[in-house]
């Protein structure tokens, strides 16, 4: 994404940031000759995280529900939860 800056006389608010959208990225304003970049950097490094990290590439990470090791364990927590949380739970024990 392009960032454009453009210097205005007045002091921007905190609270008030306005972004344009120009179709080629965010202009953003700033006063006084300084421009602070310091959210445009953050959310960069955001952006470059990964969400869910993992030791390695074949790591099968942690159970969501239990907090087991996937690794050293299998564990079917997530699948029971599903089965337990499903639409068609109720049915389940239909005697038809």
């Amino acid at each position: 994404m392009t960032v454009s800056y453009v210097e205005t006389d007045e002091p921007d608010d905190e609270d008030d940031e306005e972004a344009v959208s120009d179709g080629g990225g965010d202009v953003l304003t700033f006063s006084d000759g300084v421009i602070d970049l310091g959210p445009e950097i953050r959310d960069e490094i955001l952006l470059a995280v990964p969400i869910g990290p993992i030791c390695r590439p074949d790591c099968a990470g942690l159970c969501s529900v239990c907090g087991g090791n996937r690794n050293v364990n299998a564990c079917d927590c997530e699948e029971e939860q599903r089965r337990a949380t499903s639409r068609f739970a109720a049915v389940k024990d239909l005697k038809i």
